[in-house]
Parts: C-alpha cells; sequence; structure tokens
C-alpha cells in the first residue's frame, strides 16, 4: 500500500487517486485497510444520526429530537470509544511508510493539501451552516444566514464541527515530520513475535491515565474552543496521539501485514464481548456519579475496550474483508468526501425529521440512509470531479 496522504489512510498507489481508486488485489496490498476505513466513516455518520435520539443527548447537541431512543446511548457509548482512535492509528501506519518514500518537507506539503485546505474549507464554508440549523433546531430566530455568517467567527457558537480531526491529524503530520527530521526515518525492522505484554501495558495505561487527569478538571462531553485554530475533546486527546503512535510503530515493526503479527480474531473478539458488556454495564450505573474512583475505573474500561476493539476490527477485516468491497467499494472510494460532507447532510436532514410522526428507531435509519447516500452523491459527481477542489478529494 503506498500512498497515504488521505485521512484515513488510503492504500492507493500515489499514482492513482487514493478517493477514486478501487481496491485491488495483490501482493502487499492491504485492502482490508481501505475496506475496513470506510466503514468507519459510515459508522461515523450513523453515530452523528443518532445522537437527537438519546435519552441522555449532550446538552450541546445540535438538533434534539421528542422522540427518544434509548438503543441509541448504548450505540453512542460504545462506539463513541474506538471509532477516532482507530482512525488516528490507520493514518499514523500510512503516514510513516508516506514519509519514508517523500521525505519530511514532500510529506507536510502533501499533507497541507489533503487536510488543511479541507480543514480550513470545512470549518468557513460548513460549519456555520452546521450550526445556523442547530440554533433553528431549538427555536432561535438567527438573522438572515449571511448575516450570522459573517458574525459567525467571533461568537460563542463557533466550533470546527467533526473538521477537528483534519485539524488534529494535520498537527500530529507535522509532528512526526519533525520527529523524522531531527532523528531521521522510521525505519523498518522485522518483529513477527508482536507486541508483547508491557507494550499492551502501556498501551491502556497511557490513555487512560490522560482521560482520568481530564475528567477530574473537564466532563468528557465538553470541548475546549480557543480562537480559530483549537477546537478540540480535552479527555481524549491522549488516546488520538497514542494511536497516531502506536501506528507509526506497528508500520515500522512490520505488523498488521502479510507475514507480520496480526490480532488474533478469537482472542480479542472474546476480550471485546467481555468489554462491551462491562462498559454498558458500568456506564449505565456508575458513572453519572462523578466520584474520583468512578472516573478512574471509567478510564481503565474505556481504553481498555478501545484497545480490543481497534484489534478486534483490524483482524476481522483482514480475515473476512481483505478483498474488494464489490458495491461498498464506491462507498470506500469516496470515504473522504463522504466524511467531509456529512454533517451537512445530518443536521438538516434532523430538522426535518423532527416534524415527522414516526419512531425514533425510523427517524435513525431514514437520516442516516439519506445522509449518507447524498454525501457519496456529492463526493462521486461533484467533489472527485470538479476542477482543483480534486486535487484534494481525488
Amino acid at each position: 500500500m503506498a500512498d497515504s496522504e488521505r485521512i484515513e489512510g488510503s492504500g492507493s498507489s500515489a499514482s492513482e487517486s487514493p478517493a477514486r481508486a478501487a481496491p485491488r488485489s495483490g501482493p502487499g496490498r492491504m485492502v482490508y485497510m481501505d475496506n475496513l476505513r470506510g466503514f468507519i466513516v459510515i459508522l461515523v455518520v450513523v453515530f452523528h444520526s443518532a445522537v437527537g435520539y438519546m435519552v441522555h443527548m449532550p446538552p450541546w447537541w445540535y438538533v434534539p429530537d421528542s422522540r427518544k431512543l434509548i438503543v441509541t446511548d448504548g450505540f453512542e457509548a460504545l462506539t463513541d470509544v474506538f471509532m477516532m482512535p482507530l482512525m488516528m492509528m490507520v493514518a499514523g501506519y500510512f503516514a510513516a511508510g508516506s514519509i519514508g518514500r517523500s521525505g519530511p518537507r514532500r510529506f507536510v506539503e502533501r499533507r497541507a493539501t489533503r487536510l488543511v485546505i479541507p480543514w480550513v474549507a470545512g470549518v468557513v464554508l460548513c460549519t456555520p451552516l452546521i450550526t445556523y440549523v442547530g440554533l433553528v433546531a431549538r427555536g432561535a430566530r438567527p438573522e438572515s444566514i449571511l448575516r450570522f455568517w459573517g458574525a459567525y467567527f467571533q461568537s460563542r457558537h463557533f466550533h470546527h464541527a467533526h473538521y477537528w480531526f483534519l485539524g488534529m491529524l494535520a498537527v500530529l503530520s507535522v509532528c512526526l515530520a519533525v520527529w523524522v527530521r531531527w532523528r531521521g526515518p522510521v525505519r523498518r525492522i522485522e518483529d513477527r513475535r508482536g507486541p508483547s505484554t508491557l507494550h499492551w501495558a502501556l498501551v491502556v495505561a497511557l490513555p487512560a491515565a490522560w482521560l482520568f487527569g481530564m475528567n477530574l478538571v473537564i466532563a468528557d462531553d465538553e470541548w475546549l474552543v480557543w480562537g480559530w485554530v483549537v477546537s478540540i475533546q480535552p479527555t481524549r486527546v491522549g488516546m488520538y496521539v497514542a494511536y497516531f503512535a502506536w501506528g507509526v510503530v506497528a508500520w515500522r515493526r512490520g505488523w498488521l501485514e502479510a507475514g507480520g503479527w496480526l490480532p488474533d480474531v478469537r482472542r480479542w473478539g472474546a476480550l471485546a464481548v467481555i468489554g462491551t458488556v462491562g462498559v454498558l454495564l458500568y456506564k449505565s450505573w456508575c458513572l453519572r456519579r462523578g466520584e474520583v474512583w468512578v472516573l478512574a475505573i471509567n478510564a481503565v474500561l474505556h481504553s481498555a475496550y478501545c484497545l480490543t476493539m481497534v484489534m478486534l476490527l483490524l483482524g476481522w477485516f483482514h480475515r473476512h474483508a481483505n478483498r474488494p468491497a464489490g458495491v461498498f467499494g464506491g462507498l470506500v472510494r469516496n470515504s473522504f468526501g463522504i466524511y467531509f460532507i456529512h454533517f451537512g447532510v445530518v443536521a438538516p436532514m434532523s430538522l426535518a425529521a423532527v416534524h415527522w410522526d414516526l419512531p425514533a428507531a425510523a427517524k435513525w435509519l431514514v437520516v442516516s440512509v439519506v445522509s449518507v447516500s447524498v454525501s457519496w452523491c456529492v463526493s462521486e459527481f461533484a467533489l472527485v470531479r470538479l476542477p482543483y477542489i480534486r486535487r484534494v478529494f481525488a
């Protein structure tokens, strides 16, 4: 897999467009990474479509709905743990290979095109519209959209929405380039034994320690916005950095590819089942109490469950989805465009669904399907075809 300039860590070669090139089988190909990336992006869309129907919805969410579905609370509690760390891990994995081939300077230039441009464009062009829809959903009567747009960047409503991911990945990419410039290239070594027990302990302990420490001063679902550049969820930063770094280490040691170490699906699957039950029970019964010991146990559970799900998905997709994706391939090829566009569809669709006389489950399904479909259409027929824009998305 040759190029990784896409946020999700594409497996397409440098001569092909990562957004458009269909996954191909063959020696050295890691088709399962393409398919896993596409799956996670679709999961993100479904995740954002579900939040408004949660019984314990975050108070700041854009479009609340009066119809509730307790299943969405469980779905959010589980998927929120591992989706973005997995994306960070895959990005780190292919960033390590890419910077080795192109060098730090060229690597940063490509990341500026693939990450910084869509990050800035999304924040400037899309987040005002998403926020405007949210204000309308809560009964506010903001001024015209153009006036709101002009005042938005100086208002308390300013945020990056889901584009925070592009910004953080750009920062981590620059940090990797600085590290390589200082310490030299990331060299491959053969390590067929796989991670040690100490390695796994650190992968759990370090993010857990960060999460616990931050939870002492800030709630897990709170976001920090500072100036125009910073928009982050402070409690999760440690986990994102750790999984990006783990991806770099995994590439360096030849893990996750043919001939190297791969996660055992049965072992990680059993751990994931135990973790799923544990996380759901603990978050249902204890988490809202807020005592220090509750936060400490939650941090360890959160980090351990994240690890089990990341390893399970990597192992499962390698075993069962390491081949071209067929019909699903269209979504895989457009995963970056879908990620970029989707919130601009989810928000107005959720607002429209508020007035539908349907159960919450039906609303969630319709909003999810329409959001994925429209986002795919915009990516397939616009983002990867228009001059100049296609340089970012195609």
